[in-house]
């Protein structure tokens, strides 16, 4: 996949400030039917720094890794599940930090243009879906600041 990136974007769901300090998204390719390990094995994160007002959010296009090949037939075929992994590292407005984690799976379902789909309603669509293993989607607190 050259040129390949995904629509990113953090938003703050709470209802105080919260300061973005560092996160990753990436992707896990793995054979039909490979289980995933109980911890996520995530890339180093990157150092943010982002202060996010309640409902606020950041967006960006995180392109593809040079190692994240994928194999788009095989995936259609069912033979490789493709996961977007990631979490965000944060401090809400009273000192307390927390560890986001973020899991989805591509769904190639999703990419069939559904009879009379509009062009932006295609573009619009979301081919990701709920990773359900514990451990993967959860936001959980890691301490204070100071």
């Amino acid at each position: 996949m050259g040129g390949a990136a995904l629509r990113m974007q953090i938003k703050n769901w709470g209802v105080t400030p919260a300061t973005i300090i560092a996160s990753i998204v990436q992707i896990d390719v793995r054979r039909a039917g490979e289980a995933l390990p109980r911890t996520p094995p995530y890339r180093p994160a990157i150092a943010r720094g982002t202060f996010l007002v309640t409902q606020a959010s950041m967006n960006w296009l995180e392109p593809f890794q040079a190692g994240d090949r994928i194999d788009l037939a095989a995936a259609i075929r069912g033979d490789i599940i493709v996961r977007v992994i990631g979490y965000v590292e944060y401090i809400d407005r009273f000192g307390a930090r927390h560890h986001g984690r973020y899991a989805r799976i591509y769904d190639p379902e999703r990419d069939q243009r559904l009879i009379g789909q509009t062009d932006a309603e295609f573009a619009s669509r979301n081919n990701l879906v709920f990773e359900t293993q514990p451990g993967y989607n959860d936001d959980i607190p890691t301490g204070r600041v100071g």
